[in-house]
């Protein structure tokens, strides 16, 4: 049986400069991570931006923020659109990974 899925009702667009996004995926040591050029890095940046300009999603610039000010940055986006989502409550609330 398959779970039926609620489609979120928020999307929010987090970017960072390529040499920031792969200095940060060099941080958290993954192998399946080692590969990554920053040719690729720069290729999926732009997909996403195009993804986002072409929705409307707000984005982030995450390049010289910590984690904390993006998070408050979301989270002040997730508030002025109306709360956490509709009927998710505080479980699911949580806006930012850990390896941001």
């Amino acid at each position: 049986m398959v779970a039926s899925r609620t489609p979120p009702s928020l999307h929010v667009h987090l970017t960072a400069a390529p040499e920031v996004a792969l200095r940060r995926v060099e941080s958290r040591c993954r192998t399946r991570e080692d590969n990554l050029s920053p040719e690729y890095l720069l290729r999926v940046s732009r997909a996403f931006d195009r993804v986002a300009e072409e929705n409307g999603y707000p984005v982030v610039d995450t390049t010289a923020a910590t984690p904390e000010e993006a998070a408050r940055e979301v989270k002040r986006i997730v508030l002025q659109r109306g709360g956490e989502g509709k009927g998710r409550g505080r479980r699911r609330g949580r806006v930012l990974n850990e390896d941001f």
